[in-house]
């Protein structure tokens, strides 16, 4: 059986590092300091030849043995276990080694309590003076930073060589002050911005509590305060369009200014009221709210530049085919064809190899749909590999939506494959174990709504068909772009 379908700790842990992450982990195996199992590197050599999905047929546990430990010792699964389990710890090490290395901070900071422990004084008043001084004269600066400094504070204060000022204890407490300021306004920030909170309202006490805190004069010495304390505003008003750009003006004026952390924790929270803001028009009139819906999507357009410009959406080398689709989406919508064009080649590259030829095949159906090339868009549609639960679902759907247009636009529709897609698609959204009951009920309620009007259509030339009804009787499950598309090719058929 293949790692991957083993399930294990390992094919977890070595499906989650990149290439040269792989490599610098085989160079770590290598050294005698970090390893004394030659298996272990043998293994790991030979894995690398099925990465990243290792799922081949023949990696099972007797090919692997019969690879790593010869042909002529006798096979023995507990050799295999005790083994995988120990390069998951090596791996475990070497990622904590990894982290180490991209932090300075803590480095430094565990550095520090190696001198404080080993009673290196000078070395450790030279590290603290050096490391508290890199910090005071840094403009970006994170909760991290106060409390490193916090921490060094305290350990000079009970060091047994110095002599203690009360400067220097209200100095410390100032920066445990910051510290505790800044990451209460990181968590709340973040919990409003998520969808199941967004609607509740903020808890008056705690939003005084930062603001008193945020008004005393640390506040202004750094732009992560005020810009989480306005995030914190503008979410306690989920449709003031005014608030939201001046919170989107200091997030683009001072977006240097933030740490990376920072700066994805406020990107996160303004996709998120953007996204709400657009839900909350529905209370609209049509097209007042068609209008504001591309005004939003406009500013959510400019936001994943943003993110990928800034590489606040680049993770380990890596984009999600979710915001590598999002973002060609909303070229489409917002009519940057070009953009998207040259966004596709220049980021193509960061998706995942395992997702990459689907997750391009699909953004390129996008593409051509936003073009009005409805034949393309289905063809590579049709190219798109299911290797994952995401697929299942967006192909279908899309491809539903495009073999309706192509029959109501085109003299050469798809009516063979709309039938059997809305039968194989309705059973698979019936049989979904993965979606929330809202998402499953939207979904089931377009692909009824759908299969409706294909009735009325083929009817059409034998009775007078009421589309006024029809649309009357859309289900309310519907999700309400899906609506306003069926409204859209209702009005098109009964022309």
């Amino acid at each position: 059986m293949p790692l991957k379908k083993n399930g294990t700790k390992l094919y977890l842990l070595l499906s989650s590092i990149n290439k040269e992450e792989y490599k610098r982990f085989i160079k770590f195996l290598k050294s005698p300091f970090f390893n004394s199992t030659p298996s272990l590197i043998r293994l790991t050599t030979l894995l690398w030849g099925f990465y990243p999905e290792f799922d081949d047929p023949k990696l099972s546990k007797e090919y692997i043995f019969k690879r790593v430990w010869g042909a002529k010792k006798k096979f023995n699964s507990k050799t295999i276990r005790d083994s995988y389990s120990d390069l998951s710890k090596k791996l475990e090490y070497f990622m904590v080694l990894q982290k180490l290395e991209a932090e300075k901070l803590e480095y430094d900071r565990i550095l520090v309590n190696a001198f404080s422990k080993r009673n290196l004084y000078d070395l450790f008043i030279n590290k603290v003076n050096s490391v508290s001084g890199d910090i005071k004269t840094n403009s970006v600066r994170s909760p991290e930073d106060y409390r490193v400094m916090a921490e060094f504070g305290q350990k000079s204060i009970f060091h047994p060589t110095h002599n203690v000022t009360m400067g220097e204890v209200e100095e410390v407490m100032h920066h445990l002050d910051r510290d505790f300021t800044l990451n209460k306004l990181r968590l709340y920030t973040l919990f409003r911005s998520k969808a199941n909170f967004q609607s509740a309202s903020g808890s008056a006490n705690f939003v005084n509590e930062i603001m008193e805190l945020t008004s005393q004069e640390y506040y202004r010495e750094h732009i992560a305060f005020r810009l989480y304390s306005q995030m914190i505003m503008l979410q306690e008003d989920p449709m003031n369009m005014q608030k939201m750009k001046e919170v989107w003006e200091l997030y683009i004026q001072s977006i240097d200014k933030l740490t990376a952390r920072d700066q994805g924790n406020l990107f996160k929270c303004l996709l998120n009221y953007l996204i709400g803001f657009s839900k909350n028009i529905l209370s609209q009139d049509p097209s007042s709210a068609e209008m504001t819906a591309d005004y939003i999507n406009n500013y959510l357009y400019d936001l994943y530049d943003l993110g990928f410009s800034k590489s606040i959406i680049i993770h380990n080398g890596e984009i999600t085919d979710t915001e590598f689709t999002n973002m060609v989406v909303l070229g489409g919508k917002t009519g940057r064809l070009r953009e998207v064009d040259q966004f596709i080649e220049e980021y193509k590259v960061y998706l995942s190899p395992r997702i990459r030829v689907s997750a391009l095949s699909l953004a390129k159906a996008y593409l051509a749909y936003f073009k009005g090339d409805i034949s393309t868009a289905i063809s590579q549609l049709q190219s798109v590999q299911y290797e994952n639960y995401s697929y299942k679902v967006k192909v279908r759907y899309f491809l539903l939506k495009l073999y309706v247009e192509q029959s109501v636009n085109s003299s050469n529709p798809y009516l063979s494959e709309l039938k059997y897609l809305l039968e194989s698609f309705l059973k698979f959204m019936t049989r979904d174990t993965y979606l929330s009951d809202t998402g499953k009920k939207g979904y089931i309620a377009f692909i009824r709504s759908i299969k409706a009007l294909q009735r009325l259509r083929e009817n059409v030339n034998t009775q007078k068909i009421d589309y006024a009804a029809y649309i009357e009787s859309l289900d309310e499950n519907l999700r309400r772009e899906d609506r306003v598309w069926l409204v859209e090719m209702t009005k098109k058929t009964s022309n």
